[in-house]
C-alpha cells in the first residue's frame, strides 16, 4: 500500500519498482533461476541426469501387474498405490501421442480404447508437448523442470510487480512456489499443470484491472486459455 502524501491515506497502486539498469536485472533473473533449478536438482536430479526414471515403477511389481512374480521383484517395496494412473494411464498415453506425431500424425484416436475413442489428453500442452519429442521416460524429469521454471518465474513477477515487495522475498516465494504441497501431491498429473500458469493469470488480472497496458487482456486471455488447454 503507498501512502499518499497530500491527504495522508493509503491507496492500491503499488509501489513503483526501481529502475535498475539492464546488466543488474539480468543478475537478479539468474538468480531466481537458479534457485528454481536447484530445487528441481535436489528432488529430480537423479531422474533429470537419466539414472533414475520420475514413474512409481514400484507398482509394476504388484502380483497380477506385469513384472514376473520371482524373488527378486518379490523384495520391491509399493511406496504409494494411489499413483497407479501415473502407470496405467498417462505414460501409455504420452508413449501413444510421441508415437503419432513421429508418424506425421495429431493424436485424436486412439484404436486400443475399446473399439475405437477420441484420445482425450491435453496434448496441446506445452509441456506434454515437450514430453512428446521423445518415447524416453527421462524427458518427465525436464518437462516437471520446465513447469516449474515457468511458474516460478511467474510467482518472482507477480511478487515484485503487484505485492510490490523487495528482491529477496520475491526470490525466496520464486524458489519455494514449485515445491508446495500441491505440485508435490500432484507431482507428474495433469492435475497441477494448470496451476502453473496462476502466478501469471493474477499478474495479467491485476495488469488489466489498473488499466497499466493496452496488452494486459491479451496476456489474460492467452494465460486463460493456456490454463484451460491444459485441464483438457
Amino acid at each position: 500500500m503507498a501512502r499518499n502524501p497530500k491527504r495522508g491515506s493509503t491507496t492500491s497502486e503499488p509501489m513503483p519498482a526501481p529502475n535498475l539498469p539492464a546488466p543488474r536485472r539480468l543478475a537478479r533473473l539468474l538468480i531466481v533461476l537458479a534457485g528454481i533449478i536447484l530445487g528441481q536438482a535436489i528432488l529430480y536430479g537423479p531422474s533429470l541426469a537419466g539414472r533414475k526414471i520420475l514413474l512409481p515403477l514400484d507398482i509394476l511389481a504388484e502380483p497380477t501387474y506385469y513384472l514376473p512374480h520371482t524373488p527378486e521383484v518379490a523384495k520391491i517395496e509399493l511406496h504409494n498405490v494411489a499413483r497407479t494412473d501415473l502407470i496405467d494411464v498417462n505414460e501409455p498415453a504420452r508413449r501413444f501421442a510421441a508415437a503419432e506425431l513421429h508418424a506425421g500424425r495429431l493424436p485424436m484416436w486412439t484404436p486400443y480404447n475399446f473399439a475405437g475413442a477420441p484420445f482425450i489428453w491435453p496434448k496441446f500442452s506445452p509441456f506434454l508437448a515437450l514430453q512428446c519429442l521423445t518415447a524416453s521416460p527421462v524427458v518427465l524429469a525436464w518437462s516437471q523442470l520446465l513447469a516449474a521454471i515457468v511458474t516460478g518465474l511467474g510467482a518472482y513477477f507477480f511478487c515484485r510487480r503487484v505485492l510490490a515487495v523487495s528482491f529477496w522475498p520475491a526470490a525466496i516465494t520464486s524458489w519455494c512456489y514449485p515445491l508446495t504441497g500441491f505440485f508435490v501431491l500432484w507431482q507428474g498429473y495433469n492435475t497441477c499443470l494448470p496451476v502453473v500458469w496462476l502466478p501469471w493469470m493474477l499478474l495479467a488480472v491485476d495488469k488489466t484491472v489498473r488499466g497499466g497496458s493496452a496488452l494486459a487482456p491479451i496476456g489474460l486471455s492467452v494465460v486463460t486459455g493456456l490454463g484451460l488447454w491444459l485441464s483438457q
